[in-house]
């Protein structure tokens, strides 16, 4: 049996063994957050009586309906954007970051994002979260300006052509 008192430990041998602790626990997150995307896909929680993926993880797996939830998600997130594990696994990302990139991954984000997001606090984070929803739809506003003023172009270009028709 373990005993949780430290007290007999030397500072260093304390800093070194949670240090250790602390990237297991992200090594751990990222397998849990893969084998929870696994029996996802494979429906192995019908088979335990269980609804959905959430009410195994509570009833079976007796997590939080907070804790299951941010796992379920960030584990289908994880399994859509496998670098995620990676990122998880080696602390440049956590559950927080994961869930806040979210709604922005796509194939060609998800690199970028996971490269400025690296060891980011949750206040950044939701900065970043911000500043990406502005800046895509800001994107797509001058998708349609662009497209708009393109179909205005060639409207007035048709126009122009036609009275140059009509004037000769």
């Amino acid at each position: 049996m373990p005993s949780y008192s430290l007290s007999h430990l030397a500072d260093r041998v304390l800093l070194r063994d949670l240090a250790s602790l602390v990237s297991q626990d992200r090594n751990t997150t990222a397998s849990l957050l893969a084998h929870l995307a696994e029996v996802e896909a494979r429906g192995l929680y019908r088979p335990a009586a269980y609804p959905s993926m959430f009410a195994y993880c509570v009833g079976e797996l007796h997590l939080s309906e907070f804790a299951a939830l941010r796992r379920i998600r960030a584990a289908r997130t994880a399994r859509d954007y496998p670098v995620l594990f990676e990122a998880i696994a080696d602390g440049r990302l956590n559950l927080t970051a994961v869930l806040l990139l979210t709604p922005h991954l796509t194939p060609d984000t998800v690199d970028e994002l996971v490269r400025v997001a690296k060891h980011r606090t949750k206040p950044e984070l939701e900065q970043l979260s911000h500043s990406v929803s502005r800046s895509r739809t800001c994107r797509l506003a001058c998708r349609r300006s662009t497209r708009r003023d393109s179909i205005t172009r060639q409207s007035k270009s048709a126009n122009s052509f036609r009275n140059e028709l009509n004037w000769r």
